[in-house]
């Protein structure tokens, strides 16, 4: 792994000016009926990577640039959420190399978010991450626990970021949590159902993706 990128600067994820024409756009789309929550797959870095000639690092390193841009598009049109999946479980069968990279690329982009925790504070913004916090290398861990513990109290603005994250993962999760309230007596098998199922994912206590 190259000094060059180890010492690569990642954008805070907010850091973005739009153009003239952008603003324009972003006047006339904010008097339209916007989404209450946006979410964004990472998908086809590597078919893009091959098309263009670029080594794969670097098409990761572009898209957390554009991640930035996302995030602010959602700032400007004051949707109140946004899920970003940016990397899933699966992911753990590439390359030992490709996910090394991912993993230092992220956590860059961890520790400067908890350098601008104030941002947060200042327009409101919670951060959470769902997934597999075992599966996660501890450094990475401990930033994202951090993050989530410096915003939980902020409730203008939700980012939700599926970190070593699958749906299968995550029913087997909602079905455990609710497996063991009834071996624990706090509901009857009879009390469950499509909604109170809902209620045990990740996203539960907020707006479906529309």
């Amino acid at each position: 792994m190259t000094n060059d990128f180890l010492n690569y600067d990642l954008p805070f994820l907010f850091d973005f000016g739009p153009s003239i024409l952008q603003r324009f756009a972003i006047n006339v789309l904010s008097s339209c009926v916007l989404p209450k929550h946006v979410a964004i797959i990472l998908d086809g870095n590597r078919r893009w990577a091959r098309q263009c000639g670029l080594p794969i690092i670097e098409v990761h390193k572009r898209l957390v640039k554009k991640l930035a841009e996302a995030f602010s598009w959602t700032r400007y049109f004051k949707i109140p959420e946004i899920t970003v999946y940016i990397f899933s479980i699966e992911n753990l069968k590439r390359s030992r190399e490709e996910v090394y990279d991912l993993m230092k690329i992220y956590l860059n982009l961890f520790k400067k978010m908890l350098h601008e925790s104030e941002f947060f504070h200042e327009n409101g913004v919670r951060v959470r991450f769902f997934g597999n916090f075992d599966l996660m290398p501890p450094e990475l861990r401990s930033c994202a626990e951090k993050i989530e513990l410096a915003t939980k109290n902020n409730s203008r603005v939700t980012i939700n970021f599926a970190f070593f994250y699958t749906s299968t993962d995550e029913i087997t999760f909602a079905t455990e949590k609710l497996r063991e309230d009834v071996k624990q007596d706090h509901l009857k098998t009879s009390d469950i159902d499509e909604f109170l199922f809902e209620k045990c994912l990740f996203t539960g206590d907020g707006h479906c993706p529309e």
